[in-house]
């Protein structure tokens, strides 16, 4: 239940600050997710009875369990395409027929979500391309807004084809972990303009593993949760062209409340980078504290807590999707000591918990802060591309400092004239900061604001 008053906390001074606007848009997109999730029922009634009439058979039992079903979208929707994660129900689809799995593999095929039956895959025209960063920010709304059919399979065909690829993946790995609202949107763009990577930005998929790997021990290379992982990251990050490219890199920008993973995906690909993406913590906060204004799952998420019935049934959702196993919900002090203003602060201490926790056990991630990133990008991007190894030519920054004059996030609702209108947040207590920290078995943020393992710092 703590995790609702933590949410009615963090927004009921915005909310009352900008009720009607916020109202009205909440409303629009309520009533549309009712009729959207009304003609998907009626469409499904009506596909499942007309194939039984004519075939005698519900439409996935046309074909063996072990090939991929497609399925053509007729009609998409999201709540929130910012907060909301994705699921089969995004779309109103029609059953078009089954592939073999190697079907997925197709360049324009891209693991879109992921469950403990099924991965769902989305495809796309040939001309789009829903990893571009510049277009649609994160992964996430670039698969949601071009998929022309999604595919369903097997778990257990998802694991025989990435054995059959070579068990691996065949290219180069990057993966940023970040404590969110840093810049990683910024970094993405960095490397998307070297010409060299493909970037992943916030993939749902990874975030669908939070489900299956447990954060307090990591997993060995041979059990079964590091293979779950190993098919989910191959799948995800497979090569864009017939021939693997040894130069290529793939960059995977993480959810804060996957650094964890960081663990055993290092043990998995011990050739692969790991970094992790930081700024100091108020800012992070204040960040945190406007998006609700682009975020209609949250303004939904901080009304239904005021309701103790509504609130249960959610909790009992983010049990299930594996946000309050151990290690991921606050402890109760952290609800008793601190005011809104740093309930935000939880998440972004999260990731430096376990960033640092893998840090000084030994494992090869390194610090990036943002602080230092824009304060001289020469330099930063310079030695960040140094340390990944990436080939760019004769001119090692170029185009990317082009991206420092730009709102990364321009093409969402994250846009910078949105974030805007967000009501300026209060000012916080010092104390009941490294009251926090304390209790998160931290460093003092306010006074020691470079974590160790910092690049382009003596201590490194």
């Amino acid at each position: 239940m703590y995790f609702f008053v933590f949410f009615q906390r963090i927004f009921v001074v915005a909310m009352i600050q900008s009720i009607v606007a916020a109202l009205s848009g909440f409303g629009k997109a309520s009533l549309c997710l009712v009729l959207f999730h009304i003609a998907g029922f009626v469409i499904i009634v009506f596909e499942h009875l007309s194939t039984y009439l004519t075939t005698g058979k519900h439409p996935s039992e046309r074909k063996h369990v072990t090939y991929a079903q497609v399925l053509k979208v007729r009609a998409r929707f999201k709540f929130d395409e910012i907060a909301c994660g994705n699921s089969l129900g995004d779309f109103i689809t029609t059953h078009e027929g089954f592939r073999h799995p190697s079907y997925v593999l197709r360049p324009h095929v891209s693991l879109y979500h992921v469950t403990p039956e099924n991965f769902i895959f989305v495809e796309c025209k040939p001309d789009d391309n829903p990893w571009h960063v510049k277009d649609h920010v994160f992964s996430r709304i670039g698969q949601f807004r071009t998929a022309t059919r999604v595919i369903v399979l097997p778990v257990s065909s998802a694991r025989m084809l990435v054995k059959e690829i070579g068990g691996k993946p065949s290219e180069r790995l990057l993966f940023i972990a970040s404590t969110g609202r840093c810049g990683s949107t910024l970094l993405s763009r960095i490397f998307e303009e070297t010409g060299n990577c493909v970037v992943y930005t916030e993939p749902m998929a990874l975030c669908d593993l939070l489900r299956h790997v447990d954060d307090k021990d990591i997993p060995d290379v041979d059990s079964k949760e590091a293979e779950f992982v190993n098919t989910v990251v191959t799948l995800l990050g497979k090569s864009p062209s017939p021939q693997p490219d040894p130069k290529r890199l793939h960059v995977f920008k993480m959810q804060p409340q996957t650094t964890y993973l960081c663990g055993v995906l290092q043990r998995l690909y011990p050739e692969a980078t790991f970094l992790f993406l930081y700024r100091d913590l108020k800012p992070i906060c204040d960040s945190f504290l406007k998006t609700w204004v682009a975020c209609p799952l949250l303004v939904a998420i901080a009304l239904l807590s005021l309701l103790p019935h509504c609130a249960g049934i959610i909790h009992r959702l983010q049990v299930r999707n594996g946000y309050s196993k151990p290690n991921r919900s606050p402890p109760i002090e952290f609800y008793q000591q601190t005011s809104h203003q740093c309930y935000v602060a939880y998440l972004p201490m999260l990731a430096m918990r376990f960033y640092l926790a893998l840090f000084h056990k030994g494992f090869r991630i390194r610090a990036i802060r943002y602080e230092d990133v824009v304060g001289d990008p020469v330099h930063a991007v310079t030695a960040l591309l140094r340390h990944c190894e990436l080939d760019t030519g004769s001119d090692p920054v170029g185009r990317n400092l082009e991206v420092f004059g730009e709102d990364s996030q321009e093409n969402c609702a994250l846009r910078k004239s949105n974030i805007q209108k967000a009501p300026r947040p209060q000012e916080w207590n010092p104390d009941e900061i490294r009251t926090l920290c304390e209790l998160m078995q931290l460093p003092d943020l306010l006074n020691n604001n470079v974590l160790p393992g910092t690049l382009l710092h003596p201590c490194d």
